[in-house]
Parts: structure tokens; sequence; C-alpha cells
């Protein structure tokens, strides 16, 4: 029996990085794996955690994914601030 290994590129494999589907989101942030599509279909959290849709897949930016982490935040101090 053979195996046949695909090779990611370095494009796709830097995109795989960057973008987050709804159960790597679901993961992150320790909610269920249903909850991300609830927040799109009822449309919170628009502003603050915008999505991208490639055909019918459904992917979230890294980079806003930390934005919104930081929005979210309630007290304690910043760390940004103390340096």
């Amino acid at each position: 029996m053979t195996t046949k290994t695909t090779q990611i590129s370095p494009v796709l494999s830097g995109l795989l990085h960057e973008f987050l589907d709804d159960r790597a989101l679901a993961v992150l942030l320790n909610i269920s794996e249903k909850t991300p599509a609830q927040w799109r279909f009822t449309g919170k959290f628009t502003d603050e955690l915008p999505f991208y849709k490639f055909g019918r897949c459904v992917r979230y930016r890294r980079e806003d994914v930390e934005a919104f982490i930081e929005k979210s935040r309630v007290g304690g101090i910043n760390m940004a601030e103390v340096e």
C-alpha cells in the first residue's frame, strides 16, 4: 500500500497560519463550535470580529481575532501601556 504525500506550498502554509476557521476560533476562545456561526447569523460582534468568505468557507484573520480578544479584556493592566 502506498501513501501519497502532498507538499503544501509556502503561500498556502502562510494562509493556513494567518486564517482560522470556526473550529480553530472556538478552541482559541474556549467556546462552542456553533457559536461563531450564531454570531454571524445574529450580527453579534460583526464590527469587532470581521470574517472573510472564500466560497462557502468562512475564515477569521488571526490578527483580527487577537484584536478582538484584547478589546474584550475587562480590567487589569494593559501591558502595552506599562512599557
